[in-house]
């Protein structure tokens, strides 16, 4: 990869504010937590993450809270961390966006490498891709990140969901290849005890098809996991993926 892992960590590193701890009651729906905090008060935090979340939901698990500074917020804390005892996980979905804007940036990877100006949800038709970046000669790199956070065993899986969306995503990806462009779908796993990724087909079969045919096609498929603590998040490394 050209860079040690030790290099990746720190370069790519997000330090996160200064987290309440408590423990997972329940979550009522996709965008609410319910949450005993340490004092014993029983409060509601926003969910940053509306996907299932198998596998890093479980109740009674010890969580970590930001909190908003504005006393009049409908819902004044947001979750950020589960310690599921194997790992800490960390659900907010708009880090791996960041992690990787990162990477991109400072080319912490071999792949990106040469790569000047950035920018962040580019339109392409009715997607949104989330990042594209111009190599010194101009070619046009385009990257959609996805957040995965569901593990089975030493395995990351994605979705933990069927989502449209996400198929979405994959076929402009291949269309933009079509088109001449460098295309890149990257899984950030926001835990620390997996070693490999794969395509959650027991979930959504069709993504999985997609992904499948993305990759013949020449669309890079990358993935990494994370570092989590309650000071920061970074990317650790990159492990396999079997598509």
């Amino acid at each position: 990869m050209g860079i040690s892992s030790k290099n990746l960590c720190e370069g790519s590193k997000i330090g996160l504010p200064p987290l309440i701890q408590g423990r997972l009651l329940s979550r009522p729906n996709r965008f609410v937590a319910q949450v005993e905090l340490m004092d014993g008060r029983v409060i509601y935090a926003h969910c940053p993450n509306s996907g299932s979340m198998l596998t890093c939901s479980e109740p009674g698990r010890e969580v970590f809270l930001s909190q908003k500074e504005n006393p009049r917020a409908k819902l004044r804390y947001t979750w950020e961390l589960i310690d599921m005892g194997v790992s800490m996980v960390g659900i907010n979905t708009l880090v791996p966006n960041r992690l990787i804007h990162v990477v991109l940036k400072e080319g912490l990877v071999e792949e990106f490498a040469g790569c000047g100006e950035v920018k962040r949800e580019v339109r392409f038709g009715k997607n949104r891709i989330d990042l594209m970046a111009k190599r010194a000669n101009r070619k046009r790199l385009w990257i959609e990140v996805k957040n995965c956070t569901m593990a089975i065993g030493e395995v990351a899986y994605f979705p933990d969901a069927v989502t449209r969306r996400g198929q979405d995503h994959i076929r402009a990806l291949m269309r933009l290849l079509e088109a001449g462009d460098e295309t890149f779908l990257i899984f950030v796993v926001q835990r620390e005890d997996v070693k490999v990724f794969k395509p959650a087909q027991f979930i959504d079969p069709l993504y999985t098809s997609l992904l499948e045919e993305a990759k013949t096609m020449g669309v890079n498929i990358m993935a990494f996991v994370c570092q989590v603590r309650v000071e920061y998040i970074c990317i650790k490394g990159r492990i396999p993926v079997v598509v």
